[in-house]
């Protein structure tokens, strides 16, 4: 079964971390690897389960180092608001091969 386990932490934090884990590997690959979060973002605390939102993120950076070979790898964490809700935003994006349809 599923479980979520909330605690409340820093999303700045939890990103830097991230970013420590693969600086090195994106330096020996020659890749640009940035991290991008507004301002706002960076004073953020949630309350979350920070373990799965982790291993989300620590996945997409791996099939990322995977595929891409030459370019740039980034992290983008940005807070984005409709009428009535406000949500908070991870991508991961690369300048990789891509995967078919079929992948």
């Amino acid at each position: 079964t599923f479980k979520l386990t909330k605690s409340v932490f820093s999303v700045k934090a939890l990103l830097d971390e991230i970013f420590d884990i693969f600086e090195m590997q994106c330096l020996r690959k020659n890749l640009d690897f940035r991290l991008e979060m507004t301002e706002e973002v960076s004073r953020l605390e949630l309350n979350s389960d920070e373990g799965r939102i982790k291993q989300v993120i620590l996945n997409l950076i791996s099939n990322s180092m995977k595929f891409t070979f030459h370019g740039y790898i980034k992290i983008e964490c940005k807070i984005v608001r409709d009428w009535q809700n406000t949500f908070v935003e991870f991508a991961v994006e690369d300048s990789g091969i891509g995967i078919t349809e079929e992948q």
